[in-house]
């Protein structure tokens, strides 16, 4: 048995932005934002992944997976593989826009429910501690009370993770450890067998039950960001032949260095010839759906 990798973007989705696995979403939410009681959360309902915005001038971005509960709250859940100097920013760009959409014209701002925006990076993003699951609210600077409750931010840095399969304790350990490592395994461990969310996210996982044409488009997905990556590795040894540093984190290990545009438009003109989404191209490239579409048209 083959187990495909949790934290591509293809199969992030589908393990948890699919009505058929709705059920994961909910386990996962539940665990790492600790909720319990009357807190919980029973249902959620999908919404459109597109960060739309009212001016085609300003930027249209897409989220992994973007849900409501039954009280209206707005969940972002953002799978990132790697890493990008702007990150931040850009988790606070996702949660302005939630916000922002909430209303229609004449709406009053009473109106607006919070976003809870749940990012999960394959690097290290805060470098000052050395937790895993890290919760961030509003709050007063001088009694530390959160008075402001209409943005949350909590991050998941799985490179920070380093318990056993034996250390696990509680559902947010078990869905941290899976995303980590469900690739070392042929089939469910033992120590998971007891836990149905995670004993169904592995079958969504494995290879033999998707379909020829979704193993095709994960393997288009997977060699897209094989070529990505092998273009910065050589805008980075041209930098450092060239004895420049420009721009583009890409792991604290490598340093900086900057993946030309024309490289980026080469991905993105590989993944339309492979029939790829636009919302996965925007996704991988990081173009916008506007540039896409151009790039798709000219094509033609």
């Amino acid at each position: 048995m083959y187990y495909l990798n949790p934290i591509n973007d293809l199969v992030f989705k589908k393990l948890f932005g699919t009505e058929a696995n709705k059920d994961l979403l909910i386990s996962f939410l539940n665990g790492i934002l600790e909720r319990k009681g009357d807190e919980l959360i029973t249902d959620v309902s999908f919404t459109n992944p597109y960060n739309h915005q009212p001016s085609a001038l300003l930027k249209v971005t897409i989220v992994d997976v973007r849900c409501t509960d039954k009280a209206g709250n707005n969940y972002i859940v953002e799978m990132q593989v790697d890493p990008q100097s702007d990150y931040l920013a850009r988790c606070h760009y996702y949660t302005a826009c939630g916000l922002s959409l909430q209303l229609k014209e004449g709406d009053a701002y009473e109106k607006l429910l919070p976003v809870i925006f749940i990012g999960i990076a394959n690097f290290t993003l805060f470098s000052d501690h050395d937790r895993c699951v890290s919760h961030y609210r509003l709050l007063d600077s001088v009694d530390h009370v959160c008075r402001l409750h209409h943005e949350e931010y909590h991050f998941i840095e799985l490179k920070k993770f380093k318990k056993s399969i034996d250390q696990l304790v509680g559902i947010s350990d078990k869905w941290i450890y899976f995303l980590r490592h469900a690739t070392d395994y042929e089939t469910p461990p033992q120590q998971l067998q007891k836990t149905q969310p995670l004993v169904k996210a592995f079958d969504v996982l494995e290879r033999g039950r998707w379909t020829k044409q979704e193993l095709e488009m994960y393997e288009k997905f997977v060699d897209a960001r094989r070529i990505e990556a092998s273009k910065l590795k050589t805008a980075t040894a041209m930098g450092k032949a060239m004895g420049k540093e420009e721009g583009l984190i890409i792991g604290e290990e490598k340093g900086l260095i900057k993946g030309k545009k024309e490289g980026v438009i080469t991905v993105a003109k590989e993944m339309l010839s492979h029939n790829c989404e636009l919302a996965l191209i925007c996704k991988v490239t990081g173009l916008s759906k506007e540039e896409v579409e151009a790039l798709k048209n000219k094509g033609k």
